[in-house]
C-alpha cells in the first residue's frame, strides 16, 4: 500500500498529467517476497512541474486540480485504468495518504528541504546550464510542453519560476488533500535519510538530509581530524574540497535529532 500512497503524492505534488495514463508502471514482488503488486517508479514529467495548455485541470495556476481525475476532463485516449479512484473509496486508504502526506511535508517536501535541494543542484549545474543554453538558446521560448506562463529568459528566472510554482501546489494541496487526519493508520518508515554527492569528488560536495544537520566532521585516512564545522542547522550544505589530497575521508554528520552518521568520502 504504502508504493501506491508514495506514487500519488509524488504525481499530484507535480500534478503530472501523464501519471495516472499512458506512463504508469507496476511491478509484482515474487511469491517468496509477499507476491504483492507496487506502484511505481514515476516517470515523464515533461508536462508536470508547470501550468500547461490542457484540460482546465492543468492549466489552472492557482495550483488546484487533481491529476488522478483525469478520465474527469480527457476526451482522448489513453484513459486512466482508474485504480486510484477505487483505492480512495476506501476510507483506510484515504487516511493513510492523509498521514503519510502530512508527514512527508515535515521532511521531503517541506518548502526548506525543497528548496535547499534545488539550490543544490543549481549550483551543480551552474557551469552545464551556460553551455546547455548556448548550444539551445531557448530560454524565454516556450518550447516542448505548451506551458501558459511567461517563459523567464535567465536560468536565475527558471528555477525562481520552478519554486513559486511548487509553493503554489503544495499550498493548494495542503488545503485540499484528501483523507482524514487520524492516529489509527499504517505506521510509516521515518528513518533518516541522508546523501553526500558527487562522490567521489575533487572540487566541491553537497550535503543534503531529511533532519537539519548541526555539525560536519572529517578526517583523513589516519584519522585526524581536518575540518569541524559547527552551526550548520539546514537541510542542505556544501563543503569546499578542492584542497584536499587524494584518499579516502570519513564524513561526520550531526542532525538535529542528536543523531551521528559516519560515511566514506574519496577524493579524487
Amino acid at each position: 500500500m504504502n508504493s501506491f500512497l508514495d506514487y500519488f503524492i509524488v504525481s499530484e505534488v507535480s500534478r503530472n498529467v501523464d501519471a495516472f495514463k499512458k506512463s504508469v508502471y507496476f511491478f509484482k514482488d515474487k511469491d517468496s517476497k509477499g507476491g504483492k503488486i507496487n506502484a511505481g517508479p514515476v516517470w515523464d514529467f515533461d508536462w508536470a512541474w508547470k501550468n500547461i495548455w490542457d484540460c482546465s485541470t492543468f492549466s489552472a495556476t492557482d495550483g488546484s486540480g487533481w491529476s488522478y481525475k483525469i478520465n474527469d476532463c480527457l476526451n482522448y485516449s489513453p484513459y486512466s485504468n482508474g485504480w486510484t479512484v477505487r483505492l480512495l473509496q476506501d476510507e483506510n486508504f484515504a487516511n493513510a495518504l492523509n498521514k503519510r502526506y502530512f508527514e512527508l511535508r515535515k521532511s521531503y517536501l517541506s518548502s526548506q528541504y525543497l528548496n535547499s535541494y534545488i539550490d543544490s543542484v543549481q549550483s551543480l549545474v551552474n557551469e552545464a546550464q551556460v553551455r546547455h543554453y548556448t548550444k539551445w538558446p531557448i530560454l524565454g521560448s516556450n518550447v516542448g510542453a505548451p506551458e501558459i506562463d511567461f517563459q523567464p529568459s535567465t536560468y536565475a528566472g527558471q528555477v525562481t519560476m520552478f519554486k513559486n510554482w511548487i509553493q503554489t501546489r503544495l499550498t493548494w494541496l495542503d488545503g485540499h488533500m484528501l483523507g482524514q487526519s487520524v492516529t489509527r493508520v499504517d505506521q510509516f518508515e521515518t528513518a533518516l535519510s541522508y546523501r553526500i554527492f558527487p562522490n567521489p569528488a575533487s572540487d566541491v560536495v553537497f550535503l543534503e538530509s531529511t533532519s537539519k544537520i548541526m555539525s560536519i566532521d572529517i578526517f583523513n585516512g589516519h584519522g585526524k581530524r581536518i575540518l569541524n564545522k559547527v552551526g550548520v542547522s539546514s537541510f542542505s550544505t556544501k563543503l569546499d574540497v578542492s584542497g584536499y589530497s587524494t584518499g579516502v575521508y570519513v564524513v561526520r554528520l550531526k542532525f538535529q535529532e542528536n543523531q551521528t552518521i559516519n560515511s566514506k568520502l574519496v577524493i579524487r
